[in-house]
Order: C-alpha cells, then sequence, then structure tokens
C-alpha cells in the first residue's frame, strides 16, 4: 500500500464550502485527480521525502514549507486516506509561494541527508537513503521532479489568487 501525496488549486469560496460541508472533501478530492495539471499535481511516494528537504524535519518544521504535512486547516474530520484534508487560502498560497520562489534543485540537494533521512525514517521505504546517495546509478529525478511540479502548481496558484487542498491517500 502507498501513500501519495495530492496538491489540488481551488478557489477560496470553494475551500470555504468544504470547510463548512467537510463531506463535500471526498467528490472534490476525486475531481481533482482528473483535473488536469494546470490545477492537480500528484507526487506519488515522494512527498515525505519533499517535505524533509524543505524542513529537515520528518513531520514538523516553520510555516510556511511545512505545507506538505502540516499547517492550512483540516477539513472536518474526514479521512480522504491518511487523516484529513487541509486547505490552504489564497493568502496561505502567496505565503508559500514566496517561500519556495527562491528554491531550487540545487537547495535540496544541499539539504540532501541521507543519514538523517534514514534515522527519521523517510517514507517512502527505498532501502537504506545513505546506501541509495553512494550509487552513481541512482537518480533523486524523481524526488526533484515533485518538487518542481509542487513548486510550479503552487506558484500558479498564488498568481490566479487561488487556494489549495492538500492531503494524503
Amino acid at each position: 500500500m502507498s501513500m501519495i501525496g495530492s496538491f489540488l488549486l481551488l478557489s477560496d469560496e470553494h475551500l470555504h464550502q468544504l470547510l463548512a460541508d467537510p463531506e463535500q472533501v471526498h467528490a472534490a478530492c476525486e475531481k481533482g485527480y482528473n483535473a488536469g495539471i494546470d490545477v492537480f499535481i500528484g507526487v506519488d511516494k515522494a512527498w515525505h521525502c519533499l517535505h524533509f528537504l524543505l524542513t529537515g524535519t520528518a513531520f514538523g518544521g516553520d510555516p510556511p514549507l511545512n505545507f506538505v504535512l502540516t499547517g492550512g486547516r483540516a477539513v472536518g474530520e474526514e479521512d480522504v486516506g491518511y487523516g484529513p484534508a487541509r486547505a490552504f487560502l489564497s493568502r496561505d498560497v502567496i505565503q508559500i509561494a514566496r517561500a519556495l520562489e527562491p528554491l531550487n534543485r540545487q537547495d535540496l540537494v544541499a539539504r540532501f541527508d541521507a543519514g538523517m533521512m534514514d534515522r527519521l525514517e523517510i517514507y517512502p521505504d527505498v532501502g537504506r537513503w545513505a546506501e541509495l546517495a553512494r550509487r552513481p546509478d541512482v537518480s533523486f529525478d524523481y524526488f526533484f521532479g515533485a518538487f518542481d511540479a509542487v513548486k510550479s502548481l503552487v506558484l500558479r496558484g498564488a498568481s490566479s489568487g487561488l487556494g489549495m487542498l492538500v492531503w494524503l491517500s
């Protein structure tokens, strides 16, 4: 069973509707899967590594770069796979975009700490991160590509005045 990270741009109005009627979040997530890359990004299993690279933590970190796993407002107690989805209003997305904008892949490479990732048991269980980091045949584009996709989505959301729904399924 895999844990998949998902990010969906929505209007503040739609997010407020979900917060007022959390049962509707299931339909919103389902629609998101078919919404297209302009408004939806699924980062597969790269979510935890991405969170670590942005925060240096397994589950915490400081806002706004902790948005992959924390922050925003829980959409009720509706379990969409691994807990409730979280809503970030457009003002939150702007803050996330400002924090992500100056970061690039080289910044993430500098934050990569295989030993710490092993100690914190960063998902997915790809074997020991320290062993993978030493192998010349291993590419980390899977994880860095997730960063690029999320960054692009967040910047698009900020420039369009959209909020964002984030969940693990």
